[in-house]
Order: C-alpha cells, then structure tokens, then sequence
C-alpha cells in the first residue's frame, strides 16, 4: 500500500512537472515555432499520421466524449430546426426515397420528351422562411409552371430516433402555400409505388392527365395522388369532431 502511494505521489510530481515545463516552452515565441516546424515535419510521414488517427480514434470513443458531443448536438438541434432540416433530415427523406422519385422523374421526362422537366431542383422564392429563401423540389420545370413532389413515409409518419415529423409537414405545407398559387403542384404518396411494378397506372393516368389540362389552360392549383393524404385528411376530421364531443373544440 505504502508503495502505491508513493507511485501515486510521483505521478503527481512528473504531471506538475510536465505542465511547468510546457508553460515555459510555450511562453517562448522561438520555442513554439520550432515545435510547430517539428509537428510539421513529423505529420508528414506516414507512421505519425497512423498514430494520429489510432489516437483520434480511441479518443473521440471515450464515453464522455460521446455524451458531451451528443448534448451539443442536441442543443444546436434544438436552437436551429431549420438548419437540422436542412442539414440532417432532408438528406434522410432523400435517402428514403430516391428510387421512386427518379422512377418518377425518369417516366416524366418520357412522357413529356418536348418539355423541361429536370429532378432535384432549387426553388427561389421570398415566401420561402429558410435563409436562402429556397426549397429543393422533386421534379420541376419553371417554363411550364408545374412542379411534382413525392412524399415517402416519413412525410406521413413520426421516426422516434429521427423525431422528423413536425419539420417534414411543416415544409411541405410552406410549399404547399406558395407554389400551389403560381404553379400546377402534383403531391404523390408513396402507396402510389411498388418496387417491383413501379407506379400504379392510376397513378401516371391522372398525373399525365393533370398536366394536359395544365398545358392546354394553365391553372395553379395542388393536386395530391394517394391513400395517404385521404387518411391523413380522415385523421384530422376525426379528431376535430373528438374534440367537439369533448366540448374542446
């Protein structure tokens, strides 16, 4: 026990002493700048860059690391929902539904070879509440006034590890609002899709015969294709009316 303690003592002693003579290293301007020629010249090789990175990993592990940054995370998400939309949770409801959209935007840009239909735009608008003031959508073409958005399943239901929901809704419905005024906007649910037959026929019939109508005498207006925005719609009556009876609403 007697040796543990002096062990514990001298740990002490060797870290006073190391924190001593690095202030007084660092203190000295020539000091620092030949350790930084030094570093320099050590990262360059290719052992010191392994060590480094088996460092950063081992580091960046540790459990309190972990938490700190998840706490961070958490609190930027919290301060900046936009920036989190844009930055974390657009990407997911792209990831959750590339294929379908291409399939879409593929089928489009056959069936309409004359016109320019393009996939994945960006969208100018001053109505929009994002700092660019633009919103990404699925398949548009600016000459023609018509704009067509598929919604996978995330627009319809709550992830709790991704907690999208909220965010989701809220920018389909600014999109809603803004486009459906100046421009033929085509939601399509994904219960429209199969991955191995692809989209109903219903679904392409209406979509082609909505930009026909459009094409012949344009008029804005949303138009949404699927099961979903039906239930979505019961959903709500439903609860209005629940509430009502409650004597809530």
């Amino acid at each position: 026990m007697k040796s543990t303690g002096q062990e514990a003592d001298l740990a002490t002693k060797l870290a006073e002493m190391g924190k001593k003579v690095s202030s007084t290293l660092m203190s000295n301007s020539e000091e620092r700048r030949r350790r930084a020629d030094v570093l320099g010249a050590l990262n360059k090789t290719k052992e010191f860059r392994s060590k480094a990175s088996q460092t950063a990993l081992k580091t960046s592990s540790r459990i309190e690391i972990l938490l700190a940054r998840s706490e961070r995370l958490r609190q930027w998400r919290i301060e900046n929902p936009q920036a989190f939309y844009e930055k974390c949770t657009s990407k997911i409801v792209k990831m959750q539904s590339s294929k379908p959209e291409k399939a879409l935007a593929a089928w489009t840009r056959q069936t309409f070879v004359e016109h320019e239909f393009r996939s994945s735009q960006k969208m100018y608008h001053g109505s929009f509440t994002t700092v660019s003031k633009q919103r990404q959508i699925d398949i548009f073409s600016k000459k023609l006034g018509i704009a067509i958005e598929f919604d996978g399943p995330i627009h319809f239901k709550n992830i709790p590890s991704w907690n999208q929901l909220e965010e989701v809704q809220k920018r389909d419905a600014e999109v809603n609002s803004v486009l459906s005024t100046e421009f033929l906007l085509i939601r399509v649910s994904y219960d429209q899709w199969h991955p191995i037959r692809g989209f109903t026929e219903g679904c392409l019939t209406q979509i082609q015969q909505e930009i026909d109508l459009h094409l012949h005498s344009p008029s804005p207006k949303l138009v949404r294709i699927g099961w979903m925005y039906h239930q979505d719609a019961e959903h709500r009556v439903a609860s209005k009316l629940t509430m009502r009876l409650l004597g809530n609403g």
